[in-house]
Order: structure tokens, then C-alpha cells, then sequence
């Protein structure tokens, strides 16, 4: 799950969260065997965020058009740089930021399905 920190437009110091996942990413492993730990280092994705999914079929259009269309990011690319069980760090980059996030993975199903779960604030990050 991505977490997403949104300020309104004006003068408002309050700040919206917006809670959602990109449905659709690609994965590109570089490490052919192993543990599950040495498969995932290194490896690349693009995360296409025009999949972005909040659950909310009026948000989400808006998400589209009102943070990624502005600010021309059709991907956010990754790498993952470290991983040991249950943890891994992901380098996430977009508009030219990148940032290494901390991200916690489960295995199911004899690895055919990586859950990550940890909220990432995109502004915090300097990533947005």
C-alpha cells in the first residue's frame, strides 16, 4: 500500500492523506538463482502510475490528472538495493528524486506473490 500526503491548494497547512496502491508494475529480476533475498537485490521496476488505485473510482481519476499528469511522471522507477528476510530497501525515483525507502515483504505461494507493505510519504521523501 501506498500512502500519498496531499496539501491543498492556498494557504492550508493541513494535509490529506490518501491512502492506495499501483495496480499494474514490472519487475526485473537480475539475479537468476538463490535465496529469495538474492533474487530480489538489484532487481528494477517501473511502477505505472496511471494504475494508481485508491478504492475510490472519483479519486482516482483526479489522482491521475492532479499529481502525475502534472507533474509528467508516467513511472516511478525502483531498485531494489537491499534485501534481507521480511525487509528489503527500495530506491524510488521520480522527477529526477531519488530516495531509498525501507518496505516490509511477505512471501505466498513458494514466492509466485511479493506483498509490500509500508506507507511512503511522497513530499516527505522529496520524491513529489
Amino acid at each position: 500500500m501506498l500512502t500519498i500526503f496531499l496539501r491543498p491548494f492556498g494557504n492550508s497547512p493541513r494535509e490529506v492523506e490518501v491512502c492506495g496502491t499501483f495496480d499494474t508494475f514490472v519487475l526485473d529480476v537480475k539475479n537468476e538463482t538463490g535465496s529469495v533475498e538474492n533474487l530480489m537485490k538489484n532487481a528494477k521496476m517501473n511502477i505505472i502510475t496511471s494504475s494508481v488505485n485508491s478504492d475510490n473510482e472519483i479519486r482516482d481519476p483526479k489522482l491521475r490528472v492532479s499529481i502525475f499528469k502534472v507533474f509528467k511522471t508516467d513511472t516511478i522507477f525502483g531498485e531494489i538495493v537491499d534485501a534481507k528476510k521480511g525487509e528489503c530497501d527500495l530506491k524510488l525515483k521520480m522527477n529526477n528524486i531519488s530516495n531509498v525507502v525501507q518496505y516490509d515483504y511477505s512471501l505466498k505461494n513458494d514466492t509466485r506473490f511479493l506483498t509490500w507493505s509500508r506507507s511512503v510519504n511522497l513530499v516527505e521523501q522529496r520524491i513529489l
